[in-house]
């Protein structure tokens, strides 16, 4: 008995390093094995597939069951920010807001509701040269975010989605 205890001790220890579980509910959550998890979301790079922002929200409503990814706090934005720093590749990643129904009014695609926490890069949201209605990760300012034109701009998607298979933690 002893030795089951540690070895989930040791597993608790483990999850909670890798930042699987969530200490105020107790619940351990796991995000699939090529994501990275924060706060209640898993996300998912669209490593090498660069498309539309259109395109890039069905592929993640469709091959992952989630949607492009949605910042809704700095923390948040900051640990993106941090991982996509650390990755191999420099590329620029898709936000899944616009404001194409109303200028300056940023809505997130997924949930309709307004965007409440920003990240611009110096002089964004500039809408030039022309309607620049969708809002990216952009790579050569550290991944702050810049508005580019929804209908021919191509970036990869960042897939964002709930945790999965939550299990409670007894004792």
């Amino acid at each position: 008995m002893r030795d089951l205890i540690s070895v989930l001790n040791l597993v608790f220890c483990l999850f909670f390093t890798l930042g699987l579980v969530d200490v105020q509910s107790q619940m351990i959550a796991v995000c699939p094995d090529y994501s990275v998890s924060y706060h209640g979301s898993c996300y998912i790079f669209g490593f090498g597939q660069t498309m539309l922002v259109h395109q890039a929200d069905k592929f993640c409503r469709d091959n992952h069951d989630g949607h492009v990814v949605e910042v809704n706090t700095r923390n948040e934005s900051s640990f993106l920010k941090n991982y996509m720093n650390r990755l191999p590749r420099t590329e620029n990643y898709w936000l899944g807001m616009t404001d194409e129904r109303t200028e300056h009014e940023w809505r997130w695609f997924n949930t309709d509701t307004q965007v409440s926490v920003f990240d611009w890069s110096p002089g964004d949201p500039d809408n030039v040269p022309t309607d620049e209605d969708c809002a990216i990760f952009w790579s050569d300012a550290g991944y702050k975010w810049a508005d580019v034109p929804c209908s021919t701009f191509k970036a990869e998607p960042v897939c964002e989605l709930s945790l999965l298979d939550e299990t409670e933690i007894i004792g």
